[in-house]
């Protein structure tokens, strides 16, 4: 893939980025929109400044919001080292207004949380209580948030067992949610190894869809990234996806997933194997953080791996 041009273009939009550092979420704004590279000029903005971390942030509105989970007590409301899962509206910046979505005993723990890019519609893997999980139990929960001090949330998995529940990832449109898990999520995980999952919003029937076929127990999964419709689903994980079986050794791999959705039928997906390494080297962490494009055309991950003969 050649990024040349890219890297050359005379004009470039930063708008917002965000970093996460410790115990605050900041933000790069552009001063210059169409300065040159060597002339680009962001400035740093600390959003939070609690004395306990906030983390995982998930901008949404091209920069207007961002999604967050923090354990500090952002509006002074006597909530300090719980866990809880913050908006901030960034119509100002330098004043951002903050909402908190859940309130949650500090036992309780967030697994993940993700947002639709028009700020309105979130994903949760949560063991807290939010509508009727009173066995705290790893679940996962889909949240209307459209008015901010109301949230509505509604609990997509009834989960008993104590299996592992990996990050979720709302795609773009807020349609659909992409999930791994060794839970046996509605009767299609019998073997309680790590698979990938789909839920279909839309879907009212059948909305969990299996993305993988994965019986080994002790393979790896990573968390999925969806492209903004939902009709793709790139990930690496090391297991021998079956099909298309072409990982014997379970060394890690990047995958691409078809995705299909025709309601009532429960959502479908063809599985390809993008990467074709051998050897686990220098270690099975060299294939991660994966990332596709909104209208799922171009993907990206990193790795240690000499794939292209250049590394």
């Amino acid at each position: 893939m050649d990024f040349e041009n890219t890297i050359l273009t005379r004009r470039v939009l930063c708008l917002f980025i965000l970093t996460f550092a410790v115990t605050s979420i900041s933000l790069f704004i552009n001063q210059a929109s169409h300065a040159q590279v060597s002339n680009l000029a962001c400035r740093l903005i600390q959003i939070t400044d609690g004395s306990e971390d906030s983390q995982d942030p998930f901008v949404c509105g091209n920069g207007a919001g961002v999604l967050f989970e923090s354990n500090a007590d952002l509006l002074n409301n006597g909530h300090a080292n719980q866990t809880d899962l913050f908006f901030a509206d960034l119509s100002n910046p330098s004043n951002p207004v903050f909402y908190q979505l859940t309130n949650s005993p500090s036992t309780d723990d967030f697994i993940s949380s993700s947002i639709s890019d028009d700020c309105t519609k979130i994903a949760i893997g949560t063991t807290q209580n939010l509508t009727n999980n009173a066995n705290d139990k790893p679940q996962l929960f889909y949240g209307d948030i459209s008015d901010l001090n109301n949230p509505v949330y509604t609990q997509l998995t009834n989960n008993t067992d104590d299996g592992e529940f990996f990050p979720s990832q709302i795609s773009g449109d807020g349609t659909k949610i992409g999930f791994s898990s060794s839970l046996d999520i509605e009767m299609m995980n019998p073997t309680m190894s790590f698979n990938y999952f789909i839920f279909d919003i839309n879907n009212d029937v059948s909305p969990f869809g299996s993305v993988t076929n994965n019986t080994d127990g002790g393979s790896f999964s990573n968390t999925p990234h969806l492209s903004s419709d939902g009709s793709r689903y790139v990930t690496t994980a090391s297991a021998n996806f079956v099909p298309p079986n072409q990982n014997p050794l379970d060394v890690r791999q990047f995958y691409l997933a078809e995705l299909t959705y025709n309601p009532p039928a429960l959502p479908t997906s063809t599985l390809f194997q993008i990467t074709n390494n051998t050897t686990d080297s220098p270690n099975t962490s060299d294939l991660s953080d994966q990332g596709i494009s909104g209208n799922g055309q171009v993907v990206s991950f990193t790795s240690a791996y000499n794939l292209t003969g250049m590394n």
